[in-house]
């Protein structure tokens, strides 16, 4: 009976650290995107240059990134004349793959950049 009851408990245990792990490496890889997504938003317009396009590239390790670079319309009154500034949205998303699925993570911002 207590031979019984032991292995109960240590295939529950087993179950639940093993779940733990697999959070712990999904919130690893969450983190990681995270600062890649933050960092490729820093990089346009101070790295690289603050034009309308897409970039998109790789990490060594299993992320995909790509960063969408886009002007906003100006309101009719500020589009009359030159206008030095435009806003542009950025926006980055990262994918990776997962052990049961595709995740990804996306991260927009405005910037004004030089007028076109």
């Amino acid at each position: 009976m207590a031979f019984a009851i032991l292995a109960l408990t240590l295939g529950v245990l087993y179950q639940i650290f093993s779940s733990a792990a697999r959070q712990a490496v999904h919130a690893q890889d969450f983190a990681r995107a995270l600062a890649l997504a933050e960092s490729k938003l820093t990089d346009a317009g101070i790295v690289d240059v603050l034009a309308r396009g897409i970039q998109s590239g790789k990490t060594d390790d299993h992320f995909r990134w790509q960063r969408t670079v886009e002007p906003l319309p100006l309101p009719d009154e500020a589009s009359k004349g030159p206008v030095a500034l435009v806003p542009y949205r950025i926006t980055v998303e990262v994918r990776w793959d997962d052990q049961r699925a595709q995740r990804r993570v996306a991260l927009t911002t405005v910037r004004l950049g030089p007028g076109a």
